[in-house]
């Protein structure tokens, strides 16, 4: 569903569209995405964004009207999980034996390669966007946690470290 819970999102074959659910107007807005089959698709409440990914082995951020912002570099493998983080700040990307972390715009972060988990299936945040959960082929649940994330306010710098700890300098 969209943000405001007036549209739902669905893909078909190579195309996105957005349908409206409610009112009298429910014109379909529907673009071609990818050159091959969409496989998976998030819709980000924050910043309004969609990303997709394809059996063409890249991921895209497209905004509410079907413009493409971002595409990706051409990968090995079909993109096969997206998600969203809750604070629109970042999203998570998975292919065949690979997990990826990108900022809203699409620039990657990190690129993990994970051996023997397969495909990526389903991946998912936690509401306060610091760890995710990543759904493998294998059976396996891999998780992950963003680390030494620094934010600057007043005079203070605020750093979440790799045991999970809030660390307030006055600067």
């Amino acid at each position: 569903f969209s943000p405001n819970n007036q549209s739902i999102v669905y893909a078909s074959d190579k195309f996105v569209g957005i349908q409206a659910v409610q009112g009298k107007n429910k014109k379909t807005k529907k673009w071609k995405a990818h050159s091959g089959i969409v496989l998976c698709l998030d819709w980000n409440a924050i910043n309004n964004l969609l990303i997709t990914g394809g059996e063409d082995c890249h991921y895209r951020i497209w905004d509410e009207f079907g413009r493409l912002m971002y595409c990706s570099k051409v990968f090995n493998y079909p993109i096969t999980a997206l998600s969203w983080a809750p604070n629109g700040k970042y999203f998570s990307a998975g292919s065949y034996n690979l997990a990826l972390l990108c900022d809203y715009q699409g620039w990657i972060y990190q690129e993990m390669n994970l051996q023997n988990i397969g495909s990526a299936l389903s991946m998912n945040w936690t509401q306060d966007s610091t760890h995710l959960g990543i759904g493998c082929a294998n059976g396996e649940i891999v998780f992950g946690q963003i680390t030494n994330k620094s934010i600057l306010y007043q005079n203070y710098n605020v750093t979440l470290n790799e045991q999970n700890q809030i660390i307030i300098q006055n600067i």
